[in-house]
């Protein structure tokens, strides 16, 4: 419909001392709790994020100094978003997230990354305002080839008055220095109130071919009614 639709485009201004600015269309703050088990190709970071993980005309400041990383961002009030997606009067006006997170070095070849995070979306339906919930901790342990994570938390449906649980975990071990093995688990828990909408496992394994290429598989197994498993099958090269 000569429309251009972009994934990212933002601009902005590093400040020094570890203070950066940008305003355009961009990966939220609660992304920094996502990022501590979306790590591998395909499956990993499915169902952290209950919201977009990227806004539109949003602003962000990041200050990342001394092992401590705080974000926030908003996206501004824009009575039109999502009109034209949902014809039940669906539209989001408001969004407003803030992370924060420090890497513990616990020695030469190990660290320790906790995270905690929230968002809120504020909208009307059907002329009704609401204001949904999501918040969580994520806790990351690398240690050498092996890394291990897990984040958990809750998304709270304001005029339904319902939550859903969240929990994921991901592991990643490098048996060589060409092969990682990965492995995952995502579950979202809507306590008997709605049919179950993920939960799934996740098996993989990927071969770095030089510095710049890899290929890479993963298998996904859902345990979710109606759902096949399904697995890919990816190269990828880094220019």
């Amino acid at each position: 419909n000569n429309n251009f639709v972009n994934r990212y485009a933002f601009a902005g201004a590093d400040f020094g001392n570890g203070v950066q600015a940008t305003v355009g269309t961009q990966d939220s703050a609660y992304v920094e709790l996502s990022d501590v088990t979306d790590v591998y190709n395909e499956y990993s970071g499915l169902v952290e994020n209950q919201f977009d993980s990227r806004w539109d005309d949003s602003a962000k400041v990041t200050y990342a100094v001394d092992g401590w990383d705080l974000r926030s961002s908003v996206s501004f009030s824009d009575q039109a978003k999502d009109k034209t997606e949902h014809t039940d009067g669906t539209r989001v006006q408001n969004l407003y997230s803030a992370a924060a997170g420090y890497t513990i070095k616990l020695d030469d070849v190990s660290s320790l990354k906790p995270v905690i995070a929230y968002q809120a979306k504020s909208g009307e339906v059907a002329g009704e305002s609401y204001t949904d919930e999501q918040y969580a901790a994520g806790l990351g342990y690398t240690y050498d080839a092996f890394y291990l994570a897990s984040t958990y938390g809750q998304l709270k449906h304001d005029l339904a008055d319902e939550k859903d649980t969240v929990w994921t975990v991901t592991g990643t071990y490098k048996v060589l220095p060409a092969v990682t093995l990965v492995a995952g688990y995502g579950l979202v828990d809507q306590h008997n109130y709605g049919p179950e909408t993920s939960k799934y496992y996740v098996l993989g394994a990927q071969y770095d071919i030089t510095a710049k290429a890899k290929a890479y598989t993963e298998y996904k197994i859902n345990q979710v009614a109606n759902q096949d498993d399904n697995y890919y099958v990816g190269l990828q090269y880094n220019f």
